[in-house]
């Protein structure tokens, strides 16, 4: 059993302060950083370097951070993909950036339409960026989100199948956290040599450069098992401004003639 695998910024890259909160981003869950004497905000940058952010920069983060309708795609790459493009297409621009790093536009539009938000949906916000004053920036609290999978394949003469859910919890830059449940298993046909299951989780927040949405975490616990069958539980918390995560769910199946995948995204 494979423990998770975690990536964050440094500690002090990214502290947001105003009147009543402080938050910060640290190499352990929890770790806080100091606020500073003026309430301000300041971001990462891909160097671990931490840049002061203006009242508009703040506002254009704010306007980033509201999710799309899928007919309000743009770009092609993300006009009317399937569950499994998406799968495809979260793990590619997952892939694409180092902590710290801004996304692009493109890649900016495909997190506001399919990944878990901060705001929940177009209709029914959770979680709000409010400027009292060019200094005062303040966010409240966003809520959990929950995604139930259920999906078969056959291959290779195996039938199986893997069942669950994943539970993206988007907090106010305070703490955030994830969580994955399922079983794995091989329904009929040709028996399995291994079964492994993995979570691929990536987090998008506040960062330095326009759009000022970037990754700021990852996260990728796999187990591994010879039975017929696993069951497979993680669960994580995180600090940082968040606006944006993805979580794919996905084993692996292998047997004498080859292996194939199933993705619970």
């Amino acid at each position: 059993m494979t423990p998770p695998i975690k990536k964050l910024l440094p500690a002090a890259a990214l502290t947001l302060a105003c009147s009543l909160a402080t938050f910060g981003l640290g190499i352990t869950a929890g770790q806080q950083v100091p606020a500073p004497a003026s309430a301000h905000a300041s971001a990462p940058d891909a160097n671990g370097s931490t840049v002061r952010l203006t009242s508009s920069q703040l506002r254009e983060a704010e306007e980033n951070s509201e999710p799309l309708d899928p007919e309000d795609a743009t770009f092609p790459s993300n006009v009317d993909l399937s569950d499994e493009e998406v799968a495809e297409r979260a793990e590619e621009v997952g892939e694409s950036y180092e902590i710290g790093e801004s996304v692009t536009l493109e890649d900016l539009e495909f997190l506001r339409i399919y990944a878990f938000s901060a705001e929940g949906s177009p209709s029914e916000p959770v979680v709000t960026v409010a400027h009292t004053s060019a200094e005062d920036p303040t966010i409240e609290l966003a809520s959990a989100q929950t995604f139930p999978f259920n999906a078969t394949r056959t291959l290779f003469g195996t039938k199986a199948n893997i069942t669950g859910s994943v539970t993206a919890n988007i907090g106010a830059g305070i703490s955030s956290s994830w969580s994955v449940l399922w079983t794995a298993k091989r329904v009929t046909g040709t028996a399995t040599t291994k079964i492994k299951s993995q979570a691929h989780v990536y987090a998008y927040g506040l960062t330095s450069v326009s759009p000022y949405v970037g990754l700021i975490y990852e996260s990728h616990p796999s187990a591994t098992s010879t039975a017929q069958s696993i069951g497979f539980a993680r669960t994580a918390n995180f600090t940082g401004v968040t606006y944006y995560m993805t979580i794919d769910a996905v084993s692996t199946f292998y047997n004498p003639a080859g292996s194939f995948q199933i993705s619970g995204f």
